[in-house]
C-alpha cells in the first residue's frame, strides 16, 4: 500500500505514521457506524442500568463493540511492523555506511599503492642521476596504469595485484638481454639483444634527457630504432641503456615483492658489451639531437 511505502524510507515516531492512524481509527469508526445503525433500526426501549438492560445491550451491540476492538490488536501490530520497518532502514543505512567505508578505504589505498610505486621509482631515478652516467626519464603514472591495469576508484575486488601477462613478457625480454650480455665474448647475438632492449625501452615507459636514436638495422625483419643516453661511444650508448634498464627492473621487482635479483647481477661490463656490439657496426645508424632543439 502507498501508505506503507511512504513511511518505509523515513525515520518517524509510531504516532506520526499514517499506519498507525488507520489501525486506531479505521475499526472505531466502523464499530460507531454500526452501531449508529443498529440502533437507528432497533427498538432499544429507555435507557437503564439493570443487568438485563445491560444484557439488551450487550446483545445488540456486541458485533460493533469487537469490531471496535480490533484497534488494540492492530495498533499494536502496527507497532510491531513499525518497528521491524525502523530495523530494516538502520540495516540498510548500516550497509550503505558500510559499503562506503569500504570504497573510501579502497580508494585511500590505491591512492597509497600508488603514491609508493612512484616515489620507489621517482626516488631511485633521482639516486641514479646524481651519481649514474646516464641521466634517465620514467613516466611513472604511464607504467603504473599499464603494471597495475585492475587498480582505480569503484574498483573494489582489486588488492594491488599486477598483470602478471605484462609483467611475464618484461621478464622474458629481460632474460633475453641478459642472456646476451652473458655471452659478450662468445655467442653474442646482437638482433636478440637489440630487440630485447628496445622492447624494455618502450614497455617500461623510459627515456633519456639527452638521447640519441639508434636505429638497428637486422636481415631478419624489418629496423628497430630506440633511444639510448647521448655517448660518445654509440655502443656504448646501447650497452648503458642495458645496464640502466637492468637496474629499473631490479627496483620494480622489489616494489612487486620479487625478491630475486641474482640473474641481473652478473659479472657484466660496459666495455664487454659494446665491443661486441661494434662488430655489428655495419647494422647501426645513429641520429644525434641537439638538447637546444625543440
Amino acid at each position: 500500500m502507498s501508505y506503507l511505502r511512504k513511511d518505509v524510507g523515513s525515520h518517524k515516531h509510531l504516532i506520526k505514521t499514517s499506519l498507525f492512524w488507520w489501525a486506531l481509527l479505521l475499526p472505531v469508526l466502523s464499530g460507531a457506524i454500526l452501531a449508529g445503525l443498529i440502533g437507528w433500526g432497533s427498538d432499544l426501549g429507555q435507557a437503564c442500568i439493570s443487568s438485563r438492560c445491560v444484557q439488551n445491550f450487550v446483545g445488540h451491540f456486541k458485533f460493533p463493540i469487537t469490531i471496535a476492538g480490533l484497534s488494540l490488536p492492530l495498533v499494536a501490530m502496527s507497532a510491531a511492523i513499525h518497528r521491524s520497518m525502523e530495523a530494516a532502514l538502520q540495516i540498510d543505512l548500516a550497509s550503505k555506511q558500510y559499503g562506503e567505508a569500504i570504497k573510501n578505504n579502497r580508494f585511500g589505498n590505491y591512492l597509497k599503492h600508488r603514491e609508493s610505486f612512484e616515489k620507489v621509482l621517482d626516488g631511485f631515478i633521482a639516486k641514479h642521476n646524481v651519481g649514474g652516467s646516464t641521466n634517465v626519464g620514467l613516466s611513472t603514472y604511464r607504467l603504473y596504469a599499464r603494471l597495475f591495469p585492475g587498480s582505480g576508484y569503484g574498483r573494489i575486488q582489486w588488492a594491488g595485484e599486477f598483470d602478471e601477462v605484462f609483467w611475464g613478457k618484461i621478464e622474458d625480454s629481460c632474460k633475453v638481454m641478459h642472456t646476451q650480455m652473458g655471452q659478450a665474448e662468445d655467442g653474442f647475438n646482437a638482433d636478440k639483444f637489440i630487440y630485447a632492449v628496445s622492447y624494455l625501452i618502450g614497455e617500461l615507459e623510459v627515456d633519456y634527457v639527452d638521447f640519441i636514436t639508434i636505429e638497428y638495422t637486422s636481415s631478419a625483419s624489418r629496423p628497430v630504432r630506440l633511444h639510448a643516453p647521448n655517448k660518445d661511444d654509440d655502443f656504448e650508448a646501447i650497452a648503458f641503456a642495458a645496464f640502466d634498464l637492468g637496474e629499473i627492473i631490479i627496483a620494480i621487482r622489489g616494489f612487486l615483492g620479487i625478491n630475486e635479483f641474482d640473474d641481473l647481477l652478473g659479472g657484466y661490463t660496459i666495455d664487454a658489451v659494446s665491443n661486441a656490439l661494434r662488430t655489428y657496426r655495419d647494422r647501426l645508424e645513429v641520429t644525434r639531437y641537439d638538447q637546444d632543439d625543440d
